[in-house]
């Protein structure tokens, strides 16, 4: 009998130190909110936490973030190309203090290309996106940065 309580006792012990553990636990820092659900994210919401992850440097991470359910994912090179275009724009106009949208364009319901800028040290650059939604889900079609900042007024303009 006492060989019973013994048992019971020892169970008893060890399915509480799981719980023991985990109070006195580190938290786990979240870079890049990798709590918010990603294939339910906006594209407005995908791209603040690729800038967000420019600005701090974590470019791998940023690309992450807005790649994920995209076809891009399953190709390596245009994910290689797009990080290599991005950094020789970051390296050759300075850091990324932050953002601004410009223009949402929408074609159909499915089809969105967001015109941004980033607001570097040196001089702003131009990003466009283009996003697909499919079964509620907005995925990344292509990535463009450039300079090309005085064609901002025309075009813009031309929109209006």
């Amino acid at each position: 009998m006492r060989f019973l309580f013994y048992i019971l006792g020892l169970l008893l012990i060890l399915s509480l130190l799981p719980k023991a553990f985990a109070q006195n636990a580190v938290p786990k820092v979240v870079l890049l909110d990798e709590k918010q659900n990603e294939t339910k994210s906006s594209p407005t919401g995908m791209l603040e936490k690729f800038f967000s992850g420019v600005k701090s440097g974590n470019l791998d991470d940023a690309l992450a973030v807005l790649t994920k359910n995209s076809l891009l994912v399953h190709k390596p090179e245009d994910i290689a190309t797009l990080k290599k275009g991005t950094q020789q724009a970051l390296d050759k106009y300075g850091e990324v203090a932050g953002f601004e949208v410009l223009e949402t364009k929408t074609v159909g319901k499915s089809l969105l290309r967001i015109t941004c800028i980033s607001l570097g040290e040196e001089m702003p650059l131009r990003w466009k996106f283009f996003f697909y939604k499919t079964k509620d889900t907005w995925r990344l079609l292509d990535m463009r940065v450039d300079s090309g900042i005085v064609d901002l007024f025309d075009d813009l303009g031309r929109t209006k």
